[in-house]
């Protein structure tokens, strides 16, 4: 029986996001011993995306894939965001979002859709996002993504493939705080070159990446003017 990517994010996901994004970031166990908190970087990730997209999100649709519980879309309530479209595959984060957000008057106009997004086609969109969704991706579904996006707007993050004491150690943790036991569906690192090699294919000529020490070895590329 190959493995259950849906389960497994339906079992992580909000426990995960109640952790990683708390405003109380706490180190713990493995990663506290050298003095690394994945929740701080994830935390800053999520304002930083907020800071560059806010700017080019007036009077747009914005859609976010592997949105969770709509942390990015609570960080852009204040923008003049026509729409907001979330879409994750795990039922629970869903309902979650749908609860917090979708009857509030007042807030932008936001639809939560549950469904592996690449398996579906997508509701009308100005800008595309994806933060930590391409880290769990194959080269050629990354492709894939590219392609149902078109030539929209995009902003994704990567866990970048350098030389870094903090990635080595993040990867040994997965390793062995699940990564054993998923039949090799862990996080992917990749190279900036490698995502925009891809973004070329569709049109992308304009890619511009984002690096910060806060991200620890996380990076940002996007195309959004």
């Amino acid at each position: 029986m190959g493995f259950d990517k849906k389960k497994f994010w339906e079992n992580k996901i909000v426990g995960w996001e109640d952790k990683r994004y708390s405003f109380k970031i706490n180190k713990s166990g493995f990663l506290q011993a050298f003095g690394i908190s994945l929740g701080s970087s994830l935390l800053f990730r999520i304002q930083k995306s907020a800071e560059i997209l806010r700017p080019y999100l007036a009077n747009k649709s914005l859609l976010e894939l592997g949105c969770g519980s709509g942390l990015l879309f609570n960080e852009l309530s204040d923008s003049k965001i026509k729409k907001y479209i979330g879409i994750d595959w795990a039922p629970s984060a869903i309902d979650k979002a749908i609860v917090k957000f979708e009857s509030s008057a007042k807030l932008p106009p936001s639809k939560f859709i549950v469904g592996n997004f690449m398996d579906m086609d997508f509701p009308e969109f100005d800008v595309v996002v994806a933060l930590g969704v391409l880290d769990w991706l194959e080269i050629d579904e990354i492709d894939t993504l590219f392609s149902k996006t078109k030539s929209r707007k995009f902003l994704f993050s990567i866990s970048e493939k350098r030389n870094s004491l903090n990635r080595w150690i993040h990867s040994l943790f997965i390793f062995l705080t699940y990564g054993w036991k998923n039949k090799g569906y862990v996080p992917k690192y990749y190279e900036v070159a490698e995502i925009i090699r891809v973004a070329r294919n569709y049109g992308h000529n304009e890619v511009k990446i984002f690096r910060d020490p806060r991200m620890s070895f996380g990076a940002f590329i996007y195309q959004l003017d």
